[in-house]
């Protein structure tokens, strides 16, 4: 009889571990999957961090126009021509990252 309770107590343990993993599955499911413009397999996600990547990108790039801007007016034009070839490699970087990530949502977008 102890058995057989122990039994039930298992199977009743066992079936509740089993719906907590399908609870656990469908929230991970939740990300959206797609192929990229490469044909590799994205998460959402990962067009959100390019995103921010991408902003935090500009907020650079402001930030290196404005020193620019304090060198010149310091009179300091070495500094501000090495400075100016700097930013001008960092927008190149800037528009390849942002064309990728529109080719990413125009992707997801005609899927």
């Amino acid at each position: 009889m102890l058995t057989k309770i122990l039994t039930g107590a298992a199977v009743i343990a066992l079936s509740a571990a089993g719906s907590v993993s399908a609870q656990a599955q469908t929230r991970t499911s939740a990300a959206k999957w797609c192929r990229n413009h490469d044909g590799a397999v994205v998460d959402c996600r990962e067009i959100r961090n390019d995103t921010r990547e991408v902003r935090s990108d500009k907020r650079e790039i402001l930030a290196d126009r404005r020193e620019i801007h304090r060198d010149i007016r310091k009179g300091d034009k070495r500094e501000a021509r090495q400075d100016t070839r700097e930013l001008r490699s960092d927008r190149r970087e800037l528009k390849g990252d942002v064309r990728d990530r529109r080719r990413d949502v125009r992707d997801l977008r005609h899927r």
